[in-house]
């Protein structure tokens, strides 16, 4: 798969805004309406982000530099939207965070959300396995004495879970490698 820079330099951001509005929409809705609080605004928010992309064409060396851009337009778009319509709450020092830390934040409450939907899609015995060894930090052979299997079983019913588990949150963009 190419890198995500490499979708933005090839030819024109024209030629690839699909692939990175397919990468990055979602999270940059999901990042904008953490300020916003209303999913339409949001989405507007990250169309008039995308927009700017295509508009200024800003040169980056690595991928990082297009996520860190969209994100800190996003997170400027939002600010701007809010003092436009007066909902701006006026935030102390000790509760700013730094747009790195936030989306780290986001991302990993995301990442739970993601995980938890995924785990209600496995199958009962999957989701067990899954959860008796990675929330509940069992062993093979506790997990064995709870499910009144063999830890072989044990083991092959892990493995398949975790294929499993992979194949949904790849859908998601998401890849589990515990």
């Amino acid at each position: 798969m190419a890198s995500q820079l490499e979708l933005y330099s090839n030819l024109d951001v024209s030629d690839n805004l699909e692939k990175l509005l397919d990468i990055y929409a979602d999270r940059i809705i999901g990042f904008i309406n953490s300020f916003v609080k209303d999913l339409n605004s949001s989405e507007d928010i990250m169309m008039d982000v995308f927009l700017q992309l295509l508009e200024s064409r800003p040169l980056f060396e690595h991928e990082n530099q297009l996520k860190a851009w969209l994100f800190k337009v996003a997170k400027n778009k939002a600010f701007n939207h809010l003092k436009k319509n007066k909902h701006l709450v006026k935030l102390s020092e000790g509760m700013l965070i730094e747009s790195q830390e936030f989306e780290q934040k986001f991302y990993h409450d995301n990442l739970s959300k993601v995980l938890k939907d995924a785990m209600e899609k496995l199958k009962p015995k999957y989701r067990e396995v899954l959860h008796l060894s990675c929330f509940e930090e069992m062993s093979n052979d506790e997990i064995a004495k709870v499910l009144e299997v063999d830890e072989r079983q044990v083991r092959n019913l892990k493995h398949r879970a975790k294929q499993k588990l992979n194949e949904v949150l790849k859908e998601k963009n998401f890849f589990y490698e515990g």
